[in-house]
């Protein structure tokens, strides 16, 4: 498992004058990322445990091997290292994300509908508390509008759903699946030109009016 949160943590508050002196030696490192890691593991007072935000995903993995510590598997994989915990220090994606990527490689092919509604539910929550995140986002469902995040699931058994951080609100709930075609061209000009009727077209307006379509 690599140090550059620990290190980058470090090297940003010093030059950001929190911290003086000389630079810390490889002990102090040591009990930083000691604190780094437990920070992670058992989450903040602000932030939820990764396995209370990934309940339904963990319970299926841990189910068939009880005896895993996830938490602990998922500080020692490169996923890991590919959060960022602070701004100002390196390009990453949030802790959240790099979790479900790691989650990825353990779940069954009918359980990643629900890996992805947790990880959708949970980012775009953020998103409308957020919009200017100091991480970055690879989740290929979330596109940027005009007023922030859309992002639609679409689901085997069910309606597809929708989730939307939009002026600091957080939207979310089942679509038909016509809504969702539309929503997913992403522009009124795209949706019109694929999509024909007076009602459609009245749905694209309210659409827009809505800011799901730029």
């Amino acid at each position: 498992m690599g140090t550059n949160i620990e290190s980058e943590l470090f090297q940003a508050l010093y030059r950001g004058g929190a911290l003086t002196g000389p630079l810390l030696n490889a002990a102090d490192l040591r009990k930083l990322q000691g604190r780094v890691l437990q920070r992670v593991a058992q989450g903040s007072e602000k932030a939820q445990i990764l396995e209370e935000i990934f309940p339904h995903t963990t319970r299926g993995i841990l189910k068939r091997s009880p005896q895993r510590d996830l938490a602990n598997e998922f500080m020692q994989s490169p996923h890991f290292d590919r959060y960022v915990e602070l701004p100002f220090t390196r390009e990453g994606i949030s802790r959240e994300e790099a979790y479900a990527g790691f989650l990825a490689q353990w779940v069954l092919p009918e359980e990643r509908e629900t890996l992805q509604h947790e990880l959708l539910f949970y980012l775009m929550r953020e998103l409308a508390a957020n919009p200017e995140p100091f991480f970055n986002i690879e989740c290929p469902d979330i596109t940027l509008r005009n007023k922030g995040y859309v992002a639609v699931l679409r689901r085997t058994a069910e309606a597809p759903y929708l989730y939307a951080s939009l002026d600091g609100k957080f939207i979310h709930g089942p679509l038909t699946p016509l809504l969702a075609d539309l929503i997913e061209c992403q522009r009124v000009s795209v949706a019109l030109s694929r999509h024909r009727g007076e009602k459609v077209h009245a749905a694209i307006w309210e659409l827009h009016t809505r800011r799901l379509l730029d």
